[in-house]
Formats: C-alpha cells, structure tokens, sequence
C-alpha cells in the first residue's frame, strides 16, 4: 500500500472519527452542563468520584481482550470469530468477579458516604454494560470500519443527553439516586444497540474462552496498563472526595471534563489510527516510529492550539456550570498543560504497543499511577483541587520522560540486532 493511499485512507477514517467525538462532544458538554447546574459542586463530586473509582478497575473486566481482538483480527480477519466469542465471555465472567471486589472495596473505604444506589448503577453501567459497548466499538475497529465503531461510541452519549434532559426538565427531585438510575438506564440500552450491530453486521462467534489462554499474559498486562492510565487520570478524584470534600472534587472534576473533551479531536486520530500502530509493528520498533512521525505534525498542531483554546476560555467555566464551579478556571489553565503531554505520551505508548512491547508501557504507567497516588497525597491536603491540578501535569510529564527512555534503548537495540 504506497504511502499516498495509506495518508489519504487514514485522513478519512479520522475525520470519521472526528466529526463523530465531535458530535459526542457537543452533546457531553450540554449533557455536562445540565448535570453540573442539577447536581450543584457537592453531588456532582460524589457521582464523579464514584465513577473515578470504579473506572480503575474497569479495565479487569474483559482482562484486555478487547485490545487483543483488534490484534488478532488486523493480522488475520479470519479470527474474529474466535477472539469475539472469546472477548464476551471473558468480558461477562470477569466482570462478575471485579463487581464484588469493587462493591467491597468501595464500600469499606466509603462507608460513611456511600450511596448504596449510587454504587450499584455505577458498577453495573461501567463494569458491565460500557464494558460490552467497548468491545462492540472495537470489533468494528479491528476491521478498520470505523463508520460503525464511531456510530457506537455516539449512542452512550446521545441516551445520556436524552437521560439528563428528562432529569432536568421533568424530574422534580434533583436526587442523585434518581439520576444515577437513569444512567444506567442509558448505558443498557447503548450496549444492546452495540451488540445488535456487531450480530447483524459481523457475525456472533462462539462463547468460549478459545485462544485466550495463549494470550492470557498479553491481555492482563493491557488491562493494567489501562487501568494505571485511569488511575493517574480518575483516582485524584476519589482522593479529593476522601480527603478534602465533595465540593472540591466537583470543582476539579469539571475542569478535568472541559480538558478531556478537548483532547477529543487528537484522540479520533489515535483511535482511527491503532489498528496500523500493530501493522506497522510488523517492522518493530522502527517501524511503529516511522509511523508516528507521519502524524505528529497534525499531533502537535492540535494540542498547541487546544492549550490555547483552554486559556482562552478558562474564565467563562463559572458562568456556564455556575457559581459552585468559580475555581475551576484555575484549574482548568493548570491542566491545559496536560494536552501537549498526553499528546505525546499517547504516540510513544502506542507505537510501543504496536511494535510488542506492551508490558513496556504497562510497567511505565504503573509508575504514573504510583507517583501521581504519591503526589496527591502530599500536595490535597495543602492546596486541595489545585494540587490535584499540579499532581496531573508532574504525572504526564513523568510518563513521558520514561516512555522516550524506553523508545531510544529499544530503537537503539534492534539497530544492533
């Protein structure tokens, strides 16, 4: 495939993707700014939190098999049969054994905060349901029809809208019960509308564990390297919670929400794009860097001019969400900063990936989860939300210093073979 078509083919499987979060932004932003004003800073911090905490074990529900679908089946289609029977099996029996330790875990930590509704929608919505929706999103991904998966990841958020919309307008108690049921709600119905597609569409496959025992490793060092990403990107969330107030949480959970969505239009690029990071692999490292020097430019474009965007509406966030959210401008200009790390991160993580080294990056990550738990610890109890700010930012830049350690010693090394 010459280099022209592969650059016109990517450009129009991102600009899918694109145009596709974009739709999803615009409606998570409305989606965002009903819930922040319905919820107000303290009951917005505890669902926040909450999903933050659950989030980190997410990722063991499925033990990377996910990711190992889009693997197996971009070297061989004929797979996909055997890696999607295997992937919602293993998806629906380890997300039965991560529910409980979840709903213990939780429960002795938070014991005296905990709403028991809360919990349990959220449990089931992100252990469960969003679980099946994102295996459904990279079945589609694997055989590069990115139509479809862009199709799946709009429907979570269009139900969510039309879910907050109906809590805003006709429910009377703003209660966050209510509204965590309604989550739930929506998260069903977004994953029996997934698998629907993939049946009609793909194929169904058995449900077996197949070749899982083969990959087994592979896939748990995805789902800890996963789960580190969303302990340095969610857990601060809980810690404000535990060790400040809710109100604090909520401040700094929206500024975290308005930063990710911006991040959205360079992540459409990574997604369209993960499946050819394993293709180019197929020349190692090498070739996974050859890769992503094809798209940095438009990378780094991007973030500089999103970080610009941040600063530039950092002052209108306590207009839009409310008077609660008057901190989070602050916040949100500290955590602009993110954006150009994660930006890179996500191109030397990926290209490792790409190239057999995910236990490399697994190990990287795990590190940045360390180091931001061990930093929040320090730095909430002195400056609150704004450390957490800080603590993100000295993360990222962590990850990234430690990935390009790893790129040059393996780039370095396969030179030499």
């Amino acid at each position: 495939m010459n280099s022209g078509f592969l650059k016109s083919r990517l450009a129009g499987e991102s600009s899918w993707m694109f145009l596709s979060l974009l739709f999803r932004v615009c409606i998570q932003m409305v989606y965002f700014i009903f819930l922040a004003r319905s919820l107000g800073s303290s009951q917005y911090g505890a669902f926040a939190s909450t999903i933050a905490f659950v989030s980190v074990f997410a990722p063991f529900a499925g033990i990377g098999t996910g990711n190992l679908l889009v693997k197996n089946v971009a070297a061989d289609p004929n797979s996909f049969s055997r890696s999607w029977g295997s992937a919602l099996l293993i998806t629906l029996i380890s997300a039965i054994c991560i529910s409980i330790i979840v709903f213990i875990a939780f429960a002795t930590l938070f014991s005296d905060q905990v709403s028991w509704i809360l919990l349990s929608c959220i449990i089931l919505s992100e252990l469960f349901f969003s679980r099946l929706i994102d295996i459904s999103s990279q079945a589609f991904q694997a055989f590069k029809i990115i139509k479809t998966s862009a199709l799946i990841q709009i429907i979570p958020s269009l139900l969510r809208f039309l879910a907050i919309l109906f809590f805003f307008l006709v429910t009377d108690n703003k209660n966050i019960d209510i509204w965590s049921i309604l989550f739930l709600v929506s998260t069903i119905m977004s994953s029996m509308v997934s698998l629907w597609l993939v049946r009609s569409t793909l194929g169904w496959g058995n449900l077996q564990i197949g070749g899982f025992a083969r990959d087994y490793k592979e896939g748990l060092a995805f789902s800890i390297s996963l789960s580190s990403q969303n302990i340095y990107n969610d857990i601060d969330k809980t810690m404000l919670s535990k060790m400040s107030n809710y109100e604090s949480a909520g401040v700094y959970s929206a500024a975290y929400r308005v930063m990710d969505v911006a991040f959205t239009p360079i992540k459409s690029i990574f997604f369209a794009s993960y499946a050819r990071f394993f293709e180019s692999g197929s020349k190692g490292i090498t070739g996974t860097i050859d890769f992503a020097k094809k798209i940095s430019p438009i990378i780094l474009a991007l973030s500089g001019a999103i970080i610009l965007l941040l600063n530039t509406i950092s002052p209108l966030v306590p207009s839009i969400f409310g008077d609660d959210f008057s901190e989070s401008a602050l916040i949100l200009r500290i955590l602009s900063l993110v954006i150009f790390f994660r930006s890179i991160n996500y191109l030397l993580a990926d290209s490792l990936t790409g190239a057999g080294y995910q236990k490399q990056r697994s190990v990287v990550q795990f590190v940045g989860c360390i180091v931001n738990i061990g930093l929040n610890l320090v730095l909430i109890p002195y400056s609150g939300a704004k450390g957490a700010a800080f603590a993100s930012v000295v993360t990222e830049t962590t990850i990234f210093l430690l990935l390009l350690y790893i790129m040059i010693r393996k780039a370095r090394f396969e030179r030499q073979k």
